[in-house]
């Protein structure tokens, strides 16, 4: 819902840090991705073992492997 108060390319970063299951973190990254404009960074939180199941995997499914950056438990997408 939040997502839809921001117009489409207005937003430098993006940082999730929500329900962390990988329904959910897909739908964040669809929604908020295309608010990040050209050049700035979509992110988000708890990138890390704990979660292999749901928000590596959402991330991995939603960008290329070599676009995604990590950050101690943090990941890190700059938008082309």
């Amino acid at each position: 819902e939040a997502s839809e108060q921001f117009e489409d390319n207005s937003c430098d970063v993006v940082f999730i840090d929500m329900d962390h299951t990988f329904d959910a973190v897909m739908r964040d990254i669809q929604a908020w991705t295309k608010k990040v404009k050209v050049g700035g960074y979509i992110a988000g939180h708890d990138y890390t073992q704990a979660y292999k199941n749901s928000v590596v995997r959402a991330v991995r499914s939603s960008f290329d492997l070599p676009s995604i950056s990590q950050k101690l438990d943090c990941w890190v997408v700059k938008k082309e």
